[in-house]
């Protein structure tokens, strides 16, 4: 990342900075659209929404971004987290201009109490006893003007007391946030120069390392993300029509498939179907993507076996990838 975005403080623009900087990386690091969906669970239509600035990314896509460039994710989720925090829990300072005048109130106060005084000490050196005793008369009496003095401090006092409050409330709330996500020295025990030699260690779980909550059979007909299969998922075969990139998307840790495709329109489908004849199919129903549920891949229904097919409706038009060919990593 810059210095210069480093150096930025927390009055800029952090959705465009990072906008600006996801940008910058995927260009530097010569990374597509599509091989950014294919390096992570998001389609090609998502990055170019985020890195367009149509939608601000999440954490997590922001992470896989900097796994696939191989650069470090920490400051890049600190502009999110600037980008996404509410506007009540940025410090709140009083404005150059009411400062000043706080000043050039006291100043005035001072400066008119001591002409007061001043006159007050002429007068009593001029004045005869009938003029002293009407001086002291109206000294008895309150000043309005002097209540009006004490009601302006009073709320100057307040404006100041709220806004140390504020500033005092940003910053716990800020430093709860960098302790839970820990430093680059100390996030998940590891050193460093460690982390630095490899970025993208713990950025997208290995298939032995995720948490299965289906595999193979009892994965049939469940949502790729919903199971967390998407997080080792690959291309296993694909074909395009038109434009549009038809997938067979394959989850090793799941032992399951599912249809994807991309850079289609309203009412575009895709379709898989394994050795068996089960069928699933998935309509686009808005912007330019969508993924079928799951089929499983067992003895019975290799992954060689699976179809997977894109297709107009409209237009009565259909394409297949090639049979048997797999394209594993």
């Amino acid at each position: 990342m810059s210095d210069q975005v480093r150096a930025t403080d927390g009055t800029g623009d952090a959705r465009a900075q990072l906008f600006a900087e996801m940008r910058r990386i995927k260009e530097v690091s010569q990374l597509s659209f599509g091989r950014l969906a294919d390096r992570t669970h998001y389609s090609r239509s998502s990055w170019e929404r985020f890195l367009n600035g149509k939608q601000l990314p999440t954490a997590v896509a922001v992470e896989q971004l900097a796994s696939a460039a191989g650069t470090d994710p920490e400051p890049l989720l600190a502009l999110l987290s600037r980008a996404t925090a509410p506007a009540a829990s940025r410090p709140t300072t009083p404005s150059a201009s009411a400062a000043p005048r706080a000043d050039a109130v006291t100043e005035e106060g001072e400066t008119a109490v001591g002409s007061t005084a001043g006159d007050g000490n002429a007068d009593d050196e001029k004045a005869d006893a009938g003029k002293a005793d009407d001086a002291a008369a109206d000294a008895s009496s309150p000043d309005p003007k002097s209540d009006g003095w004490r009601r302006r401090f009073a709320v100057i006092g307040y404006v100041a007391a709220g806004a140390l409050m504020g500033s005092v409330a940003t910053g716990l709330i800020f430093s709860s946030a960098m302790a839970d996500r820990g430093t680059p020295s100390t996030a998940g025990g590891a050193p460093e120069d460690k982390k630095k030699a490899d970025p993208t260690t713990a950025l997208v779980p290995r298939a032995d390392d995720i948490r299965l909550k289906c595999k193979s059979d009892t994965c049939l007909r469940h949502d790729p993300q919903a199971m967390d299969c998407h997080w080792d998922a690959t291309t296993a075969k694909s074909t395009f029509l038109r434009g549009m990139s038809i997938q067979l998307r394959y989850s090793a840790a799941c032992q399951s498939v599912w249809g994807r495709i991309e850079g289609g329109a309203v009412g575009d489908k895709v379709i898989i179907k394994d050795a068996r004849g089960t069928e699933l199919e998935a309509l686009i129903r808005f912007e330019h993507d969508s993924y079928t549920k799951m089929l499983a891949v067992s003895a019975e229904t290799p992954l060689e076996s699976m179809s997977v097919c894109g297709a107009f409706p409209a237009e009565k038009q259909i394409q297949c990838a090639p049979e048997g060919a797999v394209q594993l990593p």
